[in-house]
C-alpha cells in the first residue's frame, strides 16, 4: 500500500501515463506533429484572457520572437513562472480521469441517423442546383 492510499489520498499516475492517454485520444495525432502542435499552442495563447500571454503567442505566432527568447522579457518570464507554478497544482488522478472519459466519448462511433429514402435521388442531392433561381 502507498503512502497516498494510507492518508486517503487518490494515486497519482505517472507523466508518461498521462501522456499515452493523450496520445491514445483525439490529440493524438496533433502531438505527432510538432509544427500544427506549436501553431495550436500559439493560437491558444494568442486568445488567452491574460494580455501577457495573449502578447506571446501573438509574437511567437508571428515569429517576432523565440520560445527561448520568451525568457529574457521579465514579464514574460513572470507569466511563464505562474504558468508552470498552476500546472504543478493539477490534480494528475483528476487529468488521468478526465483523459479517460475523453477517449472513451472518442473512441464510441458516432450516433447517425439513417438516410432518408430520397437520398440517392440526384435532385435531392444537387437540390437543384444548375437550374434557374425560379425552379428551384
Amino acid at each position: 500500500m502507498t503512502a497516498a492510499a494510507d492518508d486517503g489520498r487518490t494515486e497519482q499516475p505517472s507523466l508518461e501515463q498521462l501522456m499515452a492517454k493523450i496520445e491514445q485520444g483525439p490529440l493524438g495525432p496533433l502531438l505527432r506533429d510538432e509544427a500544427a502542435m506549436e501553431r495550436t499552442i500559439c493560437d491558444l495563447m494568442a486568445r488567452s484572457e491574460d494580455a501577457t500571454v495573449r502578447e506571446m503567442g501573438t509574437q511567437l505566432r508571428d515569429g517576432t520572437v523565440t520560445w527561448g527568447q520568451l525568457g529574457e522579457v521579465a514579464a514574460y518570464r513572470d507569466a511563464l513562472e505562474d504558468g508552470a507554478r498552476r500546472a504543478s497544482q493539477i490534480d494528475l488522478a483528476e487529468l488521468s480521469e478526465q483523459l479517460d472519459q475523453v477517449n472513451d466519448q472518442h473512441q464510441q462511433p458516432p450516433e447517425t441517423e439513417p438516410p432518408e429514402d430520397d437520398a440517392d435521388d440526384p435532385d435531392q442531392l444537387w437540390q437543384g442546383f444548375g437550374r434557374p433561381l425560379g425552379e428551384r
